[in-house]
């Protein structure tokens, strides 16, 4: 149970998160990879990287991280063109239609671009659920993002819950001076959550409204 002021808005990533994009954007990795000469993310490959952090990820494939900004924009650019093959998780749109139901206000913190989320909401009639995005391409840039939500929302921190499934959105949130919930259907093992510590830990899109119980309006 977490304790404090009652939330008021909730923040969700989008890759992994919302979206069952993961299959996608190793595809759209691949190929890129291939034109500029990076190692291949296969099978046989993937369990160790998912282990790693995102700096040891572009040490391993030999992507350097001051390459990383561009990479992203090329790699959200190719996202645009394939948006009509992307699902959300399973029990996303029922989570997020039972929050704009309570009130509370609930947004988009990407690094993705954010016409492609714009274009999957859409095809979830969902554009009237989620109030705003907020993106950047910057991969270490959403503690930035979460800080200047509250501003802009005129808001506590403590009124402000992220939710991420990657260890970086974690620490975004400790950043930032907000609650976070990892989630561990998406890119990160739950094992390398857990370490970083998130406020709590969901298995399932469900399990989120529970852990919220007493913490948002109408619970």
């Amino acid at each position: 149970m977490m304790r404090g002021l009652m939330l008021t808005h909730i923040a969700f990533d989008f890759d992994g998160t919302l979206a069952d994009s993961l299959p996608l954007v190793l595809d759209l990795y691949n190929d890129l990879a291939a034109q500029r000469g990076y190692a291949r993310i296969t099978a046989d490959n993937f369990g160790a990287l998912r282990a790693l952090s995102v700096r040891e990820r572009c040490r391993a494939v030999g992507l350097p991280l001051h390459h990383l900004p561009g990479f992203i924009t090329q790699l959200a650019t190719r996202y645009r063109h394939v948006t009509d093959a992307l699902a959300l998780h399973e029990g996303v749109p029922e989570v997020l239609r039972d929050l704009h139901a309570r009130n509370v206000r609930v947004c988009v913190v990407s690094t993705n671009h954010a016409e492609n989320i714009r274009d999957v909401l859409r095809r979830h009639d969902l554009l009237g659920i989620v109030g705003d995005v907020h993106t950047s391409n910057r991969m270490f840039g959403k503690a930035h993002l979460l800080r200047a939500l509250v501003r802009r929302e005129r808001i506590s921190p403590a009124q402000l819950l992220y939710v991420g499934d990657e260890v970086r959105d974690v620490q975004a949130s400790h950043a930032a001076g907000v609650a976070v919930a990892a989630v561990t259907w998406g890119a990160d093992l739950p094992s390398a959550l857990r370490a970083a510590q998130p406020t709590f830990l969901v298995d399932r899109p469900a399990a989120l409204l529970a852990q919220l119980e007493g913490r948002v309006p109408g619970t």
